[in-house]
């Protein structure tokens, strides 16, 4: 079994512990935050030991890897002191949100050779891997183009995250697009131009991009389009959704998250009961868990976990393009890995 230390104790690290809860492949044996209640809070759901300095958890507490769960940009120090105590990392996205935290993040990595799994959603969502699986098989063809729009509820900014000022649209959702796309089709983008809309989030108090819209050429020649809109009004029954279109020289895929098979209708309003994330006879099943699986078969074969640090890095990379096209007014930017 493998025994994990978790760092970050807010909401992604609260699905993380539901997920862990029962699981035969791995333990959440210490939970690590600056808020102490929240650490506990967590901890005893999995009876783990409750920290608040990253250092002393990982001095004593036997672990094998460390989940990071900390906010966007507060990635940098526990992976860096979790690769220096030769532990496994799983790192939520994005990888970093400054090149130079990246840069030291990486170096810690590579000296240590800890493996490292990326949490990118769409490489575990049979939706993506049905995408990916086609490619491979040829059916599709030569990719020609991509085209992602992603959209979270006004909820997500305002109330679901007390750092969206830190943050992005871009930032928050496209790390998962820009991975996909890049997996698809196993090239790194090089260049793009972006742009960027500041009106209702500002107004609001929260100095952050409502909307993002990108345009990439990949290395391969493909043109892929990115747009993620984090201020749609909260009446709309899905928190987040996904609309993509895959096309090639022989064929073509979509995906539309947003027209879901199952709906509710109550007094209370309109909603899509989750499909990824469910509970399944008192056991949190779905997207996470079988994300923490993957993990944790990884590091007990000793098998490259299916995301690394270097496409966390890449997508870090094209995320941090986008910033400077978007502050240049469009500007054409040339990725720097």
């Amino acid at each position: 079994m493998v025994r994990i230390g978790l760092v970050g104790a807010g909401q992604m690290g609260t699905l993380h512990v539901k997920s862990a809860i029962g699981n035969p492949l791995l333990s959440i044996d210490a939970v690590c935050d600056i808020n102490v209640a929240a650490a506990s809070k967590l901890a005893e759901m999995t009876g783990a030991v409750t920290y608040t300095e990253i250092e002393e958890m990982l001095a004593k507490t036997e672990l094998d890897a460390v989940l990071v769960a900390t906010p966007d940009n507060l990635h940098a120090m526990p992976v860096i002191k979790a690769a220096q105590a030769g532990k496994a990392i799983y790192l939520e996205k994005p990888f970093a949100t400054r090149r130079e935290d990246a840069l030291r993040m990486m170096e810690a990595i590579n000296s240590s050779g800890v493996k490292v799994q990326m949490a990118h959603l769409f490489r575990f969502i049979p939706f993506y891997t049905n995408i990916k699986n086609a490619i491979l098989a040829g059916e599709l063809g030569e990719i020609l183009s991509t085209n992602v729009i992603m959209l979270n509820r006004l909820f997500v900014p305002v109330k679901m995250l007390p750092w969206a000022a830190g943050s992005s649209p871009s930032w928050f959702l496209l790390s998962h697009a820009i991975d996909a796309i890049l997996w698809f089709n196993e090239c790194r983008v090089s260049k793009l131009s972006a742009l960027g809309t500041k009106r209702k989030l500002v107004k609001m108090g929260i100095d952050t991009y409502d909307f993002v819209k990108v345009t990439a050429v990949l290395e391969n020649g493909a043109i892929s389009t990115f747009e993620a809109n984090w201020v749609i009004p909260d009446a709309v029954p899905a928190m987040a959704a996904v609309r993509m279109l895959v096309s090639g020289t022989d064929g073509a895929m979509t995906v539309d998250s947003a027209d879901p098979i199952t709906t509710k209708a109550t007094k209370d309003g309109y909603s899509i009961p989750g499909i990824l994330e469910y509970d399944l006879y008192g056991t949190y099943s779905g997207l996470r868990r079988n994300m923490l699986d993957a993990f944790a078969r990884s590091i007990e074969n000793g098998t490259t976990p299916p995301t690394t640090a270097i496409d966390g890095y890449n997508t870090m990379c094209v995320l941090e393009a986008i910033d400077r096209s978007i502050e240049s007014g469009g500007a054409e930017i040339f990725p720097e890995y």
